[in-house]
């Protein structure tokens, strides 16, 4: 990120993603901590709720109002699904939505009341225009088939929040209308409403991406400067109101920001910078041992046994998100922590960091290998059969290490088992964290 960051002010661009757009809060305590000053906000849906947020400033309180928000206070739905809704965990069971697609597509939609409710409660027009933010809402008119990049000098006074429900309006809600006029979620035209902002003349831009649902238009970049801030990590969905989650995802949105502005390291996870450490580790590439270590586990990778071989045959290793570190065994740490089930939410330090990741790989060796049990000797019968054979539920279940351990011996072999690849496929950290692993008993103490 260039060196004057906090000293001229940004546009913020939000996007929608119903519950998932709690992350937008998370990203807004991380620009205050960071003295970032915004001038312009525009959103889509869960973003353009944001956006008037933003404005109205109050954060704790904003912060409050949504960890306190629950499905009820969004829709009116039968009790049934709104428990079936919240025990979903990272997304809803599609035939458990297909029983109750009468309550989910009724005639008109849902009822968004308790939305509207809601809303006015938590935003004060008054305060959003008193704000002297450039404000932004995009919503889509039904009545012509065309969108609409609204900004509060455009909204008559007193309809802030009809246009905020317009834009808000997901298919599966009642329609709103504002005069005679009907409106469906912004999210239809554009859910990232980058262009909009460029056309504002700004060109100093944060982008906020909660992978929501939706339309995201591509935008020619040139000639501005713009921070991507994208969840790290996928978890919930749009429809997720647990506490527990919105919480998560809060934090995840602070804990990327801050990522993305320099404040931490790491691709995966959240690591404070230390150099000196750093440096040790980098140091256990140039040594014979260790080169002569992980000889035969990527001696199939044009590995000719020398340091510089072993770098070039490491970065062939990483997956594709690791491209740009910038330090070899912070990105086999990560890939390790990763396939090892670390926790990933949160702030380590590297001492921390390696910590853990030695930890959880002592508790794993404790169970064994547990080479070709019944079930998986069952897997690979079906797997060798045919290619759409399903995987039994425990294998999607387990960390990529305790897979690798269910299938294969814990050694490195000249001789690869031939579902390996199969597996690297899915775990495309495997070969890393097992490069890693193998350096452990090399790695100098924090």
């Amino acid at each position: 990120m260039e060196s004057d960051w906090r000293d001229r002010p940004w546009g913020l661009v939000l996007s929608g993603g119903g519950a998932k757009g709690v992350y937008e809060i998370g990203v807004w305590k991380a620009l205050v901590a960071l003295g970032i000053q915004v001038n312009a906000v525009v959103g889509t849906s869960a973003g353009a709720i944001n956006a008037c947020a933003y404005a109205q400033g109050d954060l704790p309180r904003i912060e409050d109002a949504w960890l306190s928000m629950r499905l009820s206070d969004i829709a009116v739905m039968p009790v049934e699904l709104v428990r079936e809704l919240e025990k979903a965990g990272s997304g809803p069971d599609p035939v458990a939505l297909l029983r109750h697609r009468q309550a989910l597509f009724p005639k008109g939609g849902i009822d968004t009341a308790p939305l509207r409710a809601t809303l006015g409660r938590m935003l004060d027009e008054k305060s959003v225009r008193n704000s002297g933010l450039d404000v932004g809402i995009i919503t889509y008119e039904l009545s012509s088939l065309r969108p609409v990049e609204i900004f509060l000098e455009g909204i008559p006074e007193g309809t802030l929040l009809d246009y905020v429900m317009a834009s808000a309006a997901m298919p599966i809600f009642k329609r709103p209308r504002i005069g005679s006029r009907e409106y469906v979620d912004g999210a239809v035209f554009d859910n990232i409403p980058v262009r909009t902002l460029r056309e504002r003349g700004y060109r100093r831009i944060i982008v906020v991406d909660v992978s929501g649902i939706g339309v995201s238009r591509e935008v020619d970049g040139a000639g501005s400067i713009t921070a991507y801030v994208r969840n790290s990590m996928q978890m919930g969905h749009i429809l997720n109101f647990e506490e527990s989650f919105l919480r998560d995802y809060m934090e995840l949105g602070r804990l990327d920001t801050l990522r993305v502005f320099g404040e931490f390291e790491g691709t995966d996870y959240f690591l404070q910078p230390a150099p000196a450490l750093t440096a040790r580790l980098e140091g256990v590439l140039a040594d014979d041992a260790a080169v002569a270590s992980l000889a035969p586990l990527i001696g199939h990778k044009s590995f000719s046994e020398s340091p510089s071989d072993l770098r070039k045959a490491i970065r062939y290793l990483l997956p594709k998100r690791f491209a740009g570190g910038r330090n070899l065994m912070i990105c086999l740490a990560e890939c390790a922590a990763s396939a090892l089930g670390v926790q990933r939410n949160r702030v380590y330090n590297l001492p921390e960091f390696l910590d853990a990741i030695r930890t959880v790989h002592a508790a794993s060796g404790k169970k064994g290998p547990g080479f070709l049990d019944s079930e998986f000797r069952s897997f690979l019968d079906r797997i060798s059969a045919s290619l759409a054979a399903v995987l039994p539920k425990k294998f999607e279940k387990r960390t990529p290490f305790e897979n690798y351990r269910a299938l294969f011996p814990l050694t490195f072999g000249k001789t690869r088992h031939p579902l390996y690849g199969f597996l690297e496929a899915i775990h495309p950290e495997l070969t890393a964290a097992l490069a890693f692993l193998a350096l452990l008993d090399r790695l100098p103490p924090g």
